[in-house]
């Protein structure tokens, strides 16, 4: 699985999103700043057997959540121009 989600601070409050953690019974909370785009990826059972740092079996527990600029969300800076992106993840 990989996908960009676009104009995901509509599905977040104050820019702040959370995954439920059913198992540890927790919230993970993922604030980020720059951004009107996410990317939700596992690499799966394939691609994670071709990872050498990464266990075979490792694609059953886990989940990458990117702040991005990506596809709409990209942002094409001028010499001298600044942009920043940031991401603070937190339980």
């Amino acid at each position: 699985m990989d996908r960009i989600y676009f104009d995901t601070e509509d599905t977040c409050t104050e820019g702040i999103c959370a995954i439920f953690d059913a198992q540890l019974l927790r919230q993970i909370y993922i604030k980020r700043n720059g951004s009107h785009s996410t990317v939700v990826w596992n690499p799966w059972e394939n691609k994670a057997k071709a990872m050498a740092d990464f266990p075979d079996e490792g694609y059953r527990q886990m989940v990458c959540i990117e702040t991005a600029n990506a596809v709409d969300d990209v942002r094409h800076l001028a010499p001298g121009e600044m942009h920043t992106l940031s991401q603070i993840i937190g339980l």
